[in-house]
């Protein structure tokens, strides 16, 4: 648990060992409070929580994972999130980064992040902050791209990621909410895109990493897919493709590696 001076509030990762009546483990995350007062004031409905059957130490199945729970130590730290569903990670990070009251908290609040002792798990949390997490850019590269992705016109909502091309941690504060810093991706794209595996050229064409050129062709990313510019205006093709260099670069230098 993150140690905290009286005002400040942490986004919490929890690992709940399950007995083996309950089959596993529980992992979810929350916005941690040592401010009784600052707490209740945010969930006033805290008072209520013992009716939900959401207690975190008393689930006794699998729990709901659409709603917010809450939560009061034995330190008297108190904790409002959502259960992660390990069939849809990415979607149950997202609820929880856009519900209506914790994307108002994060936005105005100073948000530090405890240390789970799971490098991979912060990454991934990391991620979801730069991507799904910041509601203003992802609507706005939605509106860019008119919902669909930049690259096959998939209009699934729910399968596109924001994806910065040049990485949200590097970024000025007004480069991480701007839509023409990336391009709306179907998530397979997205995984390769964030990870400098395929990039874009002047031209829009992909670029995929030479060693992964076959395997890319298994899940239908092929050398002749390109970006669908048209639909974009003339500047805003300019402030993309401004962007897409940087990201270009840092593949270039990946495969160098």
């Amino acid at each position: 648990m993150a140690t905290s001076s009286e005002d400040d509030i942490f986004v919490e990762l929890w690992y709940e060992d399950w007995t083996k009546k309950k089959k596993g483990k529980v992992f979810s995350i929350c916005l941690e409070y040592s401010n009784e007062k600052l707490f209740k004031e945010h969930f006033p409905e805290w008072e209520h929580y013992k009716e939900c059957h959401k207690d975190f130490f008393e689930i006794e199945s699998r729990p709901d994972f659409n709603d917010l729970f809450f939560q009061k130590n034995a330190d008297n730290h108190y904790f409002a999130g959502v259960y992660i569903d390990p069939d849809d990670e990415l979607g149950s990070l997202q609820r929880f980064f856009e519900n209506e009251k914790i994307n108002k908290i994060i936005k105005n609040k100073k948000i530090t992040f405890s240390d789970p002792g799971e490098e991979l798990a912060t990454q991934r949390i990391q991620q979801v902050l730069a991507r799904v997490g910041q509601g203003k850019y992802r609507d706005d590269m939605l509106n860019l791209w008119d919902k669909a992705c930049s690259v096959t016109g998939c209009t699934i909502k729910e399968s596109l990621v924001a994806s910065h091309a040049k990485p949200w941690r590097d970024c000025k504060p007004a480069e991480k909410i701007n839509a023409r810093n990336g391009l709306l991706l179907a998530a397979h794209l997205d995984a390769l895109f964030d990870k400098f595996l395929i990039t874009f050229d002047e031209d829009w064409k992909i670029k995929i990493a030479p060693h992964l050129e076959s395997e890319c062709k298994r899940i239908g990313i092929t050398p002749e897919m390109m970006v669908k510019y048209e639909k974009l205006k003339k500047q805003d093709q300019a402030e993309v493709q401004n962007f897409l260099k940087e990201h270009r670069r840092r593949f270039n230098e990946k495969q160098k590696s």
